[in-house]
This record gives C-alpha cells, sequence and structure tokens, in this order.
C-alpha cells in the first residue's frame, strides 16, 4: 500500500516540475519581457555579491571574537575554582 502511494506520489511531482524544454520556454519568455532591465539586474548581483562577502566575513570574525572571548571567562573560571 505505501509502496503503490509513492509511486502515484512520485508520478504526480512529475506532472508539477517542468522539464528541460519548459524552463528553456519560460527563459526565453522572462527574457523578451524583461530583456532590457536584466543588465540592470544583473550589475545589482554583481554589486550586491561582494557587499555579502563582506557582511559574511564581519559576521564570522565576530562568532571568532566572542568564541576567544567565551574561551577566556572559561579559563579564568577554571583558575578561580582550583585556587
Amino acid at each position: 500500500m505505501l509502496n503503490i502511494n509513492l509511486e502515484i506520489k512520485m508520478s504526480l511531482l512529475a506532472f508539477a516540475m517542468p522539464g528541460v524544454m519548459e524552463m528553456c520556454i519560460i527563459g526565453f519568455i522572462a527574457a523578451l519581457l524583461f530583456g532590457s532591465q536584466l543588465p540592470k539586474v544583473a550589475r545589482s548581483f554583481g554589486a550586491a555579491i561582494p557587499s555579502f562577502k563582506k557582511g559574511f566575513k564581519e559576521v564570522e570574525e565576530e562568532i571568532k571574537s566572542v568564541g576567544a572571548e567565551l574561551e577566556d571567562v572559561r579559563q579564568a573560571g577554571d583558575k578561580a575554582l582550583k585556587s
């Protein structure tokens, strides 16, 4: 019973997902409709990527510094407990 339901779901999923040809047609229509906007969008993405990387690097550095501070506090606590 479970196997039959799985087969039915998979066959329905195959109808819901567009194939390669459908994706090409959708891309072609999008290019026709938004063709003049595509260079502007590409520039925006190009400008956003370095900004995203910079923000990600800042977050990584912040996490590392907080981790180092927590390690210092833990070591100080261990010293205090031993003495």
